[in-house]
């Protein structure tokens, strides 16, 4: 009997390893500016400023349907990225990705800003994604990052003026 519950257990274990689902990548990338948070959301806070301060995107058009709204982004050299606005607040949005070029799968996003002491401000990127379009998990994290990355500090140095 003792067999029978160590085995029936170890079966258990293996199919609900089985049945969950691979885990998401995530990413996430910060930057502190000397700028005060009004300031800092006035400029990136716009569902469609992103055209505005990140250095691929040379296009963004919003689309509402109801209560939902989307935007279409236009990339430096060519390609779209089909965007769905999930959330937001006085200092953050979140978003998924429902089709483009970028190599994601499953695509969850939020930009945000916080307060910091003396009139900075910290702007935060994640997003939580699987690897898509052939690429790895890890093909797809490098992107993102540099995605990140490239937007924080355009925002960074058009701030710090």
């Amino acid at each position: 009997m003792k067999s029978f519950f160590k085995t029936t257990s170890l079966i258990t274990s293996s199919l609900l390893f089985l049945a969950t689902p691979a885990l998401a990548i995530e990413v996430k990338k910060e930057k502190i500016v000397n700028v005060p948070i009004i300031k800092v959301w006035d400029k990136i806070g716009g569902w469609c400023a992103i055209k505005d301060w990140h250095p691929v995107i040379t296009d963004c058009k919003e689309i509402r349907n109801g209560e939902q709204i989307r935007r279409i982004l236009t990339l430096d050299g060519g390609g779209e990225v089909k965007e769905l606005l999930t959330g937001e607040n006085e200092n953050s949005y979140s978003y998924i990705i429902e089709s483009g070029v970028l190599p994601v799968e499953n695509y969850k996003s939020t930009l945000s800003v916080t307060a910091l002491d003396n009139d900075k401000t910290k702007i935060t990127w994640m997003g939580n994604f699987k690897g898509g379009k052939g690429k790895t998990d890890q093909e797809a994290a490098e992107v993102m990052s540099g995605a990140y990355e490239a937007g924080l500090k355009a925002i960074a140095k058009d701030l710090d003026k």
